[in-house]
């Protein structure tokens, strides 16, 4: 009997390899590195959708889900998305199978190995779900006036190099050739597009003047307008939120996420045709409503 007994109890002394711990905990009740709006969400009865127990939120500007099923998902927002990526891993695997629908944004994909690396317990930290230092700044239109797509810039810079550019031009149609000077004058190099207080403004005709009313208001706003007035948020839908909470209009917070508040919010502000605008053409429509106001 004794001689029966021995390798049982050898067997259940062997040990036994435990799976590495997500990174967010095996309750998923600890916030995704640099995560915010963070909800840890449960399902009574699990299914492909909802799998028991799920942690969502947004990361890097972008909506993310990840699961106990070994399941993440990344999209541009939770309603409605224009593209996911899909995590699926297996516990205890090196590596997640990822598969795309739609187009995602170009950081997008390592925001979302670094989501399968956490399922996976393997070492991840906010800098890995933050997003590159030249796109920190994508809340904005590619072009409200960043003539370098490489370059970071702010609402104010973006719309200040287009509005040099436009001031440029309109100072070399109305001036014609500046007559050269001659010695070592500091000021013979300044750029065009900088008003020089020193010299006589051309007086503008009523021909002109016609035809400048006719043409609307100049790029250059008197006052401080539009995206001049916000701080630019980590994704498009930031930036409007944003935009049109400066206008006076009520989307809710700004989450970065196009809900119902958010678009009853954007049809007030431009009326039924908003629905058939991209964000980026929203935020254009509603930049230059504000500067013409």
């Amino acid at each position: 009997m004794k001689a029966l007994l021995l390798p049982m109890v050898l067997f259940l002394a062997a040990p036994v390899t435990a799976l590495a711990e997500p990174c967010v905990g095996s309750n998923f009740d600890r916030d995704l590195p640099g995560a915010v709006n963070v909800q840890r969400r449960t399902s009574d009865v699990p299914t492909a959708r909802y799998p028991g127990i799920w942690q969502e939120g947004r990361v890097a500007g972008y909506a993310y889900q990840i699961a106990s099923d070994y399941s993440a998902l990344l999209t541009d927002r939770h309603d409605s998305p224009s593209w996911q990526i899909t995590v699926i891993c297996e516990a205890g695997a090196e590596s997640c199978e990822i598969s795309t629908e739609g187009q995602p944004d170009a950081s997008a994909g390592a925001i979302a190995e670094a989501l399968g690396r956490c399922l996976l317990g393997q070492p991840v930290s906010s800098a890995d779900f933050s997003q590159p230092a030249h796109l920190a700044n994508d809340g904005l239109p590619m072009d409200v006036g960043i003539t370098d797509p490489e370059r970071s810039i702010d609402s104010v810079a973006a719309i200040a190099t287009a509005a040099g550019v436009q001031r440029s031009a309109e100072q070399q149609a109305t001036d014609g050739t500046r007559t050269p000077t001659s010695g070592n004058d500091p000021e013979a190099d300044r750029p065009a597009a900088i008003p020089d207080p020193l010299l006589e403004q051309p007086t503008e005709t009523a021909a002109e003047r016609a035809s400048n009313i006719q043409n609307g208001p100049s790029l250059v706003p008197d006052q401080p307008c539009g995206l001049q007035l916000i701080e630019p948020g980590t994704s498009t839908v930031q930036t409007l939120q944003r935009l049109l909470t400066a206008a006076g209009f009520q989307p809710g917070t700004d989450d970065g996420v196009m809900g119902r508040r958010t678009r009853q919010a954007l049809t007030a502000a431009l009326g039924e045709e908003a629905a058939t605008l991209s964000i980026e053409e929203a935020i254009r429509a509603l930049n230059k409503q504000m500067c013409q106001e």
